[in-house]
């Protein structure tokens, strides 16, 4: 009789052990065809929060903040340990975010999102230093190495601008020099 019993637990165990494989298998396979559950699975995993289109990333250069844009038009800064997200502050914009740079120095970011801002970020707090708006799309920045020059592209009519750049002041020159457009 307990021999019986064994074998019946055995084969229960087993047939648990393949529903549960089997119900994994289904999970991993709605993940890799939905995107938007990836998107919110990734999101609860990370502490951060939910947007539909991510279209920028940076890291700061000392690695322990993250700025982020995306469809919302809001650009947030993170603090990451390694292993911990947390919100530090955030600034709003009416357009769609495109991209986001840190500065060399760690302490201003490029935000495009239609126009182009530049934010100061000291002490968990961002500023508006500076800002511009050519009539025309900004879709991507960079900093130069010693961040005395703002590269930006427009999308609505492939222009490159080129702006100088202040650190000790945060101040943005304007208007830039066009480079192509």
């Amino acid at each position: 009789e307990n021999e019986l019993l064994e074998k019946a637990n055995s084969n229960l165990l087993v047939n648990l052990d393949s529903l549960e494989k089997a119900n994994s298998s289904a999970i991993v396979d709605q993940i890799t065809w939905e995107p938007d559950t990836i998107s919110g699975l990734m999101d609860s995993l990370t502490g951060l929060p939910s947007i539909n289109k991510r279209r920028g990333a940076s890291w700061s250069p000392n690695g322990n903040y993250l700025a982020l844009v995306g469809d919302d038009g809001v650009l947030r800064v993170y603090s990451f340990d390694g292993s911990t997200v947390a919100e530090k502050d955030t600034a709003s914009s009416a357009s769609i975010s495109r991209d986001v740079k840190w500065h060399p120095d760690g302490k201003h970011i490029a935000f495009c999102s239609g126009d182009l801002y530049v934010y100061s970020f000291v002490s968990d707090t961002l500023a508006l230093e500076g800002s511009y708006s050519s009539g025309k799309s900004t879709h991507s920045a960079d900093w130069s190495a010693d961040g005395t020059q703002l590269l930006v592209g427009e999308i609505s009519s492939g222009g490159v601008l080129l702006f100088e750049f202040n650190p000790t002041t945060s101040t943005l020159t304007t208007p830039p020099t066009i480079m192509v457009g």
